[in-house]
């Protein structure tokens, strides 16, 4: 849920806002953990219902402490150390697969001139045996042109 500190420690509670957030507090509750799905699920979701959407009321804005609960504290403060691990390894994952693609890049230019110098080797060869050829039909008519 989005609760910010300046929302808590606020001098005008925003009852829309407050409304606003609840309901979008809710919603994501409800659809990690629907309400009659099971038992567990059901205790989840009262569980989460009580200790992360039923303090944004401006009623109870006013009575309650001017600090986050700490058990809201921490788990904020798990869920972006979890973002930083995710980020860090989404980024891990970008390096591995740039990897994957230069050496894949370097390969296939391997392969390509290898193809080439094959294909050059054997233009060459076919060179050299029509060079061949034509001085063997020079021989064989410098032969047939000398009188025994």
């Amino acid at each position: 849920c989005d609760l910010n500190q300046e929302d808590i420690e606020g001098s005008v509670c925003n009852s829309k806002a407050m409304q606003k957030k609840q309901h979008r507090c809710l919603s994501i509750i409800d659809r990690c953990f629907p309400p009659h799905h099971s038992d567990a699920s059901t205790k989840l979701h009262h569980q989460f219902e009580k200790l992360y959407c039923a303090h944004l009321e401006c009623e109870s804005a006013g009575k309650r402490q001017k600090k986050i609960p700490d058990a809201l504290r921490k788990s904020s403060v798990r869920v972006q150390a979890s973002a930083k691990s995710e980020t860090g390894s989404s980024e891990g994952w970008r390096k591995f697969w740039i990897v994957v693609f230069i050496l894949f890049m370097l390969i296939l230019l391997i392969f390509y001139i290898g193809i080439c110098l094959y294909r050059k080797d054997m233009s060459i060869m076919d060179d050299l045996q029509k060079l061949s050829n034509t001085r063997r039909q020079k021989r064989l008519e410098l032969i047939k042109s000398k009188p025994f």
